[in-house]
């Protein structure tokens, strides 16, 4: 796991943050919450919190908990790719996905994109030193050190 470091985080909100308020977000990978915690401290209506690894579960638990957001906040313990083939139908006005820098990301955006609702966006951010051939499809796209944030608009 590597957490979202803070300047790429408020890069993200910085440019996402017209889009926040009363946003369906969706985050992928989510590890001990923080980007899906700071997008409902920022106004989204409802955070989905997708995340499988036991040990950082546990810690998402108790940030959902300690911050009181049960009632916005819902946890998902499946792998991400395994919730884009079974969240058929679900959509989300924003979409974040930081999967670990090991893991390939060839396929990312294919299992990705249906989850993001009409006019939404998708934001996915991977190891600036990858270049799959879905960037190409990217609106937008920002270097910050070792990540990149790639950002795709369901128009």
């Amino acid at each position: 796991m590597r957490p979202t470091a803070g300047r790429v985080r408020e890069s993200l909100f910085s440019i996402l943050q017209a889009e926040i308020p009363d946003a369906t977000f969706l985050d992928l990978f989510a590890g001990v919450g923080a980007v899906g915690l700071e997008a409902l401290s920022r106004g989204a209506k409802s955070v989905t919190l997708v995340e499988n690894h036991p040990r950082v579960l546990n810690i998402l638990h108790q940030n959902v908990q300690r911050l009181d957001q049960k009632g916005q906040c819902s946890i998902r313990e499946k792998d991400a790719f395994r919730f884009s083939q079974i969240a058929q139908g679900e959509v989300y006005s924003l979409v974040y996905a930081d999967p670990p820098y090991s893991l390939p990301v060839a396929d990312l955006w294919a299992a990705l994109s249906p989850l993001v609702a009409p006019g939404g966006t998708a934001v996915l951010q991977i190891s600036s030193r990858e270049r799959p051939l879905w960037l190409d499809q990217a609106q937008r796209h920002k270097v910050y050190g070792e990540s990149l944030l790639a950002f795709f608009y369901n128009s």
